[in-house]
Parts: structure tokens; sequence; C-alpha cells
């Protein structure tokens, strides 16, 4: 089991929540709502990323941080989840909100995994609730930008779904590398990523609900 959240402030933003790591600089996961609605809108996407406004020097990571380092700056929550609005839009491009990726993830299969899930937001005309973040296992002797900034080994995203009739979960796992799969290759319950990463993730739910959903991992229920 990787090691569960040993440093947190939790964020607030207009289109999403992270809870932020102050030692690796980076998010310990992202949450937010995507829905048909969400994606209507006509803000545009922001031209630059910007380091995060409410964190101390001392806790947040820099643009300097990625530069030249060889990963790209990988959204949690994507840009394409917040055209709704402005505000949203560019909190999207918050360095908090951002993780060291490696280009062959972030361009290929992490990418069509986010237009997936807007397409299921649109054709299903759900509501999706969705968490992402890093996944750390080397803890010896971890990668890091400038000395700062830690490199995940791994990604999650996780799904759910509760609109009556629709009830459905499912999460994925990527490793931090180009992989040119199908979706359903990455594809493992909810309860899979809560044991990586120590993490409950819906305990707000209903018990006997949480157990049903959380142990699913059937794609085709969402690319219905």
């Amino acid at each position: 089991m990787a090691d569960p959240i040993r440093r947190e402030r939790i964020l607030k933003r207009d289109g999403y929540w992270v809870s932020y790591n102050t030692e690796t600089r980076q998010p310990n996961y992202v949450s937010w709502v995507l829905t048909a609605q969400r994606l209507r809108g006509r803000a545009q996407r922001a031209q630059t990323f910007f380091e995060d406004p409410e964190l101390p020097n001392s806790e947040k990571s820099t643009l300097d941080d990625y530069r030249s380092s060889g990963y790209d700056r990988g959204h949690m929550c994507p840009a394409g989840d917040n055209k709704w609005d402005q505000t949203a839009m560019i909190e999207s491009f918050y360095l908090s909100n951002i993780c060291p990726q490696r280009h062959n993830l972030n361009s290929g299969d992490w990418r069509i995994l986010e237009e997936a899930c807007r397409e299921w937001a649109r054709r299903g005309q759900q509501k999706i609730y969705i968490v992402a973040g890093p996944i750390f296992k080397n803890d010896r002797s971890p990668r890091l930008l400038r000395r700062r900034v830690r490199v995940p080994d791994q990604f999650f995203k996780l799904l759910l779904c509760t609109d009556k009739g629709k009830e459905k979960g499912i999460a994925f796992l990527f490793d931090n590398r180009g992989g040119e799969r199908p979706l359903n290759y990455y594809a493992c319950s909810i309860d899979d990523i809560e044991h990586l990463t120590g993490i409950n993730f819906f305990a707000s739910l209903n018990v006997s609900l949480q157990n049903r959903l959380e142990s699913q991992n059937n794609l085709s229920e969402w690319e219905k």
C-alpha cells in the first residue's frame, strides 16, 4: 500500500476541490462534478499555467520546477471540463491542479479517458463524480523535479454516478508512461484504488451503495 495522505491543505476552486500535499507539491487528489451542462460553455482555454496564489512559496510548485524537466504539466481536473466558466477555466491551470506527467501519457491514453468522460456525461445526460490524482511507490529514491516536486509512479481516475437508475462506478490506473492501450486495459474498481492510496474517497455514500458501486469495473456500463 502507498503512503496515505501525510500533509493536506484543502483548496476550493470554482470548478473543483483539491487535497493538496505540501510535501510532494502537487495534489493528493482533485475532485469535481461533470455534467453535460458544464460542457456547453464558451470559456477560452488559458494560454499559460499559473503558480497557485493561495499557497506560500514554501509549499507550492513553480513554473521553474517544470521548465525543461522532460515532463508535461498534467491536469488532474482537465481544462476541457471547465468550459462553463472563465474563472473555473483559469483555475484549472493552477499548478496545484497539476502533476509531472510523461508526455506520451498526457497526450495519449490519459487524454483519451478525459474525452471519454465528457462523452459519457453528454450522451448519458448524467452527473459524474470524478476524482483523480497521483500514486507514489518508491519512497527510498523518489524522482524529483529540481529536488522539490516528486514525480508520480502512477495516476488514478475514479468515476461514480448515483443518478437513479444509472448507478455505477469504475476506476482507471495508469503507469506514468505512454501505453497506447484500450481503456479496458486500465479499468479497475474504486476499491482497488482505495487499497493503493489508503483513502476512502466516497465515505459519505450510503454504505450498501458504496459497497456495491465501489466494487464495479465494468467499462461496458459506461459505454452504452
